[in-house]
């Protein structure tokens, strides 16, 4: 028995030799760590900015999301108190508040990268902007940092007719995608349908002539706001179907293919053809339209109260567009009503 003992003795002592060694290493360690840490607050020392480390794109598109960076090398004990813009540049959206986060952790300091989020609504070049971040010390001293943001170009949309789709065409693909199993019958109705519309229309249809665009658009505009107000239907959708009822009526009015066409090429295909639409008027269409893309395919959030104001707008653009005629024609059969009256 005492031999058994004897060799496991031996054993015992090494692990337990180890484990101070490891607990004399943690508390050097430990000790160490509290010095440097006391050390660096004591000094003062200041943050700074790592060399080559602001990121800042020279090219963007409509409608991206991108951030402007900063690695800063803050000692231990100092505090990051905030990040924010200054000056925004002109033609772009800060999309979420700026802020720190942790890149590395080192002997005596760490790396904090400073995240200054943006997103572009409107091309061309943009303005300068400029972007401040705070520090504090374990002394109370604040430190900060004022940089320049330099101008930006902003890309437009490159976008294809065929990657426009109204509402109706969305509902379309869902409900067929939907339920497949009732096409075949619902194709059926609506071939009926159709046939039934087209007999009963075709004498009225013949003796009163085609339907003007303006009044169709007229009508459309006023029919999408009654849906808008009882929430039938998403902000998001309406703007988009708001903009193919501005497209219908630009091209059935003016002869001008603005329903296949980007916003860019509408716009040139505009200015090339001179005093169609007044200043006020082509200023509205602009921001509209570009509004819409930006809504379409940049996920940008929609307003229910801009939407009424751009379709109560879109509505006085219609009304202001009528050809001189047909306006006094409708006054001549409103004085010919009154007077049978």
């Amino acid at each position: 028995m005492n031999k058994r003992k004897d060799k496991k003795n031996p054993i015992y002592k090494v692990l337990f030799v180890a484990v101070l060694i490891l607990l004399f290493c943690l508390l050097l360690f430990l000790a160490l760590a509290a010095w440097k840490y006391h050390k660096t607050v004591s000094s003062g020392e200041k943050v700074t900015i790592l060399e080559k480390s602001f990121s800042v794109p020279e090219k963007v598109f409509l409608g991206e999301k991108f951030t402007v960076t900063i690695l800063y090398r803050v000692p231990w004990g100092t505090q990051e108190e905030e990040a924010a813009f200054l000056s925004v540049p002109e033609n772009m959206l800060v999309t979420s508040p700026p802020y720190f986060r942790k890149e590395k952790n080192a002997w005596g300091y760490r790396i904090m990268k400073g995240i200054y989020p943006l997103q572009a609504f409107a091309d061309g070049k943009s303005t300068e902007g400029s972007l401040i971040a705070r520090f504090r010390n374990g002394k109370g001293v604040e430190s900060s940092f004022n940089e320049k943001i330099p101008a930006i170009t902003v890309q437009p949309l490159k976008t294809e007719s065929s990657d426009l789709l109204t509402e109706g065409e969305i509902t379309a693909e869902k409900v067929i995608s939907f339920v497949p199993y009732i096409a075949v019958s619902l194709i059926i109705l609506l071939v009926l349908a159709g046939f039934l519309v087209f007999f009963f229309r075709k004498r009225k249809d013949c003796s009163s002539g085609t339907v003007p665009p303006w009044v169709l658009a007229v009508n459309a505009i006023e029919k999408l706001l009654r849906k808008v107000r009882k929430g039938d239907t998403r902000v998001e959708q309406s703007i988009a179907e708001l903009s193919d009822i501005v497209r219908f009526y630009m091209e059935k009015r003016f002869s001008i293919p603005a329903e296949h066409q980007t916003s860019d090429e509408f716009f040139l295909a505009l200015n090339s053809r001179k005093n169609l639409l007044t200043d006020l008027q082509q200023e509205f269409l602009r921001k509209f339209l570009r509004s819409a893309d930006l809504v379409k395919f940049a996920a940008l959030p929609a307003d229910l109260s801009l939407m009424e104001e751009a379709a109560v707008q879109a509505e006085n653009l219609v009304r202001e567009t009528i050809p001189p005629e047909e306006t006094e024609e409708n006054e001549k059969k409103n004085r010919k009503g009154k007077k049978k009256k």
